[in-house]
């Protein structure tokens, strides 16, 4: 693992087969939804700099009109290479990429050149600080219906922190438990003027409220 932690050749890397097809799996499940009329379509979708959330997104969401690549869902920072964003020029270039919004990464991968963002490694307590962060966009977000597209280590502390999910052993068991690969859960978010957030899910598999 330390070898493929620090090997270029694993930079960045692309979805694996089995990873398209719980994609696919997902795009499925979503659009039941959507057609039973349980849930909206999103009006905006974030989505994490990575390749492989980049290829899910294309998958879940093609050509959605208000995609937008945000370097803060980037998945935890460990210091290894599959974890580590590609150039945002080499996913811009992309055809499947080209209906998305790169212009908040380019402003922040210039910024990484000159020295001034700090990639220091993450432990769980920093990445959770970060996701409590989601908080401030979506208060400046006027779309009422948000879909985003990260990993299940940022989503983890997203709903043990700031969506206040107690810790559920296991994956994929709902609320608080470890996320299982394309899993999709559909939460209610209310921002309440005093700045505290109410946040209820509303789906995951196996149960809809």
């Amino acid at each position: 693992l330390k070898k493929i932690q620090h090997d270029e050749s694993f930079l960045d890397p692309a979805l694996s087969h089995h990873g398209k097809s719980g994609a696919l799996l997902a795009k499925a499940e979503f659009e039941s939804l959507v057609s039973q009329g349980l849930v909206p379509e999103p009006e905006i979708v974030f989505v994490s700099p990575l390749q492989r959330t980049l290829q899910t997104a294309a998958i879940l969401f093609p050509k959605h009109p208000n995609t937008y690549v945000r370097e803060y869902l980037k998945e935890k920072a460990t210091g290894a290479k599959f974890d580590t964003a590609s150039p945002y020029e080499k996913m811009k270039e992309r055809q499947t990429f080209d209906f998305m919004d790169f212009q908040q990464l380019e402003h922040f991968d210039k910024r990484r050149v000159s020295y001034i963002v700090d990639d220091s490694k993450e432990g769980d307590a920093e990445l959770r600080r970060r996701a409590a962060g989601l908080v401030t966009r979506l208060r400046s977000t006027k779309e009422d219906v948000i879909g985003i597209v990260t990993h299940k280590g940022y989503l983890r502390e997203l709903e043990r922190g700031l969506f206040g999910q107690p810790e559920l052993s296991g994956m994929g068991k709902g609320p608080g438990s470890e996320f299982d690969n394309c899993e999709v859960r559909i939460y209610s978010v209310v921002l309440e003027p005093d700045g505290s957030v109410d946040a209820m899910c509303r789906y995951f598999r196996g149960f809809h409220a």
